[in-house]
């Protein structure tokens, strides 16, 4: 997907729903999908330094939340 493309809050939650997954299909782990989340926003931050994106859309997406650590 291009960068530009996750100017829109669809395209950034469907990436983040494709965090909680494993390669298998399987849900992974909270521990792991918290890492993701945490490259996946770095990463998109870097693009609005850079002005890829205005802002950094994450920042826009209100109905996702990430699952519990247990």
């Amino acid at each position: 997907m291009p960068v530009h493309a996750l100017s829109k809050v669809r395209n950034v939650g469907l990436s983040l729903y494709a965090l909680t997954l494993r390669l298998d299909g399987g849900a992974a782990a909270a521990t792991t999908i918290a890492r993701k989340r945490s490259v996946f926003y770095n990463a998109l931050q870097y693009a609005v330094d850079l002005e890829e994106l205005p802002s950094n859309p994450i920042d826009k997406v209100k109905a996702w939340k990430p699952p519990k650590v247990r």
